[in-house]
């Protein structure tokens, strides 16, 4: 008994085709189709002057960004060593205790 194979393709039910593949399956598919028409919001810079404007934002905003990061880290390690400290005073205080 061996196997068998297919030699004709089965055809195609029309019950089995998915949706057409340039519509969106759901709401959150549509972020990957491109916006065209005129109910797009945001058109694409024109003359390189605005682009030269746009490029300045985002650095600057990458800037910010990361200064704001680096005060973050830095408060992060003070209370970190604020709390280290408390730490250490209570042990210390224990310590005292124990002994008197």
């Amino acid at each position: 008994m061996g196997i068998r194979l297919k030699t004709e393709p089965e055809p195609v039910r029309a019950d089995r085709i998915g949706p057409a593949m340039d519509q969106p399956q759901n709401s959150s598919d549509r972020r990957w189709f491109r916006r065209t028409g005129p109910d797009s919001t945001q058109q694409p810079p024109v003359t390189f002057e605005e682009l030269e404007a746009r490029a300045r934002e985002q650095v600057a905003a990458a800037e910010a960004a990361a200064q704001l990061r680096a005060l973050a880290e830095k408060a992060a390690a003070e209370e970190s060593a604020r709390r280290i400290e408390a730490e250490e005073s209570a042990a210390e205080a224990r310590r005292i205790a124990a002994d008197a």
